[in-house]
């Protein structure tokens, strides 16, 4: 009976994951060839112009630090602790944005953040989030008051 041996150079080793800068750097390239798309159709494209600013500041300050600034020392930074689950921050706190709203935002730019990865973002687009949020919290709150108004009259008709 024959054995198969593996040899080392087939068996697959975890891929290393690129530099910071690498990632950066793709991400930026695919950005841009996302705007340049969304260009030649006529789509509005503020929101990956937003994202490529972002992508920008982010390398900008890696190259000038060495490393990500303390989130603390930026207004607002999208942290991504876990394969796509964004979180917005706004000087180193979370905020209760939704994560799906910050994949849309980014993914419009063909960008899906990497775990541990952290973005300084635009402060344009920072406040777009922040308010889109909003929005979508007094929709809820007003979803909630008409559920509640709705049970307190059931009760006073009893």
């Amino acid at each position: 009976m024959m054995r198969m041996v593996e040899r080392p150079e087939e068996t697959q080793a975890e891929p290393n994951p690129p530099a910071p800068e690498a990632l950066l750097i793709d991400q930026l390239a695919q950005a841009t060839r996302e705007l340049r798309a969304s260009e030649a159709l006529g789509k509005r494209s503020d929101g990956v112009r937003a994202v490529i600013r972002s992508l920008r500041r982010t390398l900008a300050a890696m190259a000038e630090r060495g490393t990500t600034p303390d989130l603390g020392e930026v207004d607002f930074a999208v942290v991504c602790p876990r394969e796509g689950e964004p979180d917005l921050r706004f000087q180193g706190r979370k905020l209760p944005v939704q994560g799906r709203l910050l994949r849309d935002c980014l993914g419009r730019a063909g960008i899906r953040l990497q775990p541990a990865q952290v973005l300084l973002m635009d402060p344009e687009l920072g406040r777009r989030c922040v308010e889109e949020s909003l929005v979508m919290l007094s929709v809820e709150e007003f979803r909630i008051r008409q559920a509640k108004a709705s049970l307190l009259q059931s009760l006073h008709r009893v």
